[in-house]
């Protein structure tokens, strides 16, 4: 009795934890303290931060006691919520005696290699996806808070000047473009040398890169 009371306590106080990193996560990139350089990194890495969301499911556990992290690829789906693995880290269990990374071969077309993971390695890759979770709760939220910024700025200067308005405008959609596209070739970059975990932060990376190279352009053509 008393061993399943501190269980329920540590869940309740793992998931308030867990909450506030998330809430702190929303608020982030809206800290008006943040140089404009910083502002332009967040804008492009949670934009990257979509990207992994509307592509990937991200689990700490699966179906096996093995596994200790799973992602999910999206654009294969059984039925409402169910998706087919991408990459799965799993622990040492019977017939296989060592932590190893294992990639689905349905997805990749390769063969599935199980390569073997070091200890403190596969805790990283673990602990990182724990945070990339979170994080894949947090990015609708802030994404949708860019949309809307956004918009009200391009809707209040519609009223003063309809065409630069119009220009601007077009710049924005591109500001998307540029930032989901860097997404997506950082995931597919980072793939070669870490499939799972390492193609979420190769797209984080990527977004902030796109929208650094947007806003250079966009200084050229402006």
């Amino acid at each position: 009795m008393f061993s399943k009371l501190i269980e329920w306590i540590s869940y309740i106080f793992i998931s308030f934890i867990k909450l506030l990193i998330i809430f702190a996560l929303i608020l982030f990139p809206f800290d008006t303290r943040l140089s404009e350089n910083s502002q332009l990194a967040s804008n492009g890495f949670y934009i990257g931060a979509m990207y992994n969301y509307w592509n990937y499911v991200i689990e700490t556990s699966g179906r096996r006691e093995s596994n200790m992290l799973v992602i999910y690829d999206k654009s294969l789906e059984f039925g409402i919520g169910v998706f087919e693995w991408w990459v799965r880290l799993d622990r040492p269990h019977s017939g296989v005696d060592f932590y190893r990374l294992n990639v689905n071969p349905r997805i990749t077309g390769h063969p599935d290699s199980h390569t073997y993971i070091p200890y403190p390695i596969a805790l990283t890759i673990q602990f990182t996806g724990s945070g990339l979770r979170l994080l894949n709760k947090a990015a609708p939220f802030v994404f949708a808070a860019f949309v809307i910024d956004d918009y009200k700025l391009i809707y209040d200067e519609m009223e003063e000047n309809r065409a630069e308005a119009t220009k601007d405008a077009a710049f924005t959609i591109l500001k998307y473009v540029f930032c989901w596209y860097g997404a997506r070739s950082g995931a597919y970059l980072a793939s070669f040398i870490l499939p799972g975990v390492g193609s979420l932060l190769g797209a984080l990376g990527g977004g902030a890169v796109g929208r650094f190279v947007f806003e250079s352009l966009l200084t050229h053509l402006t």
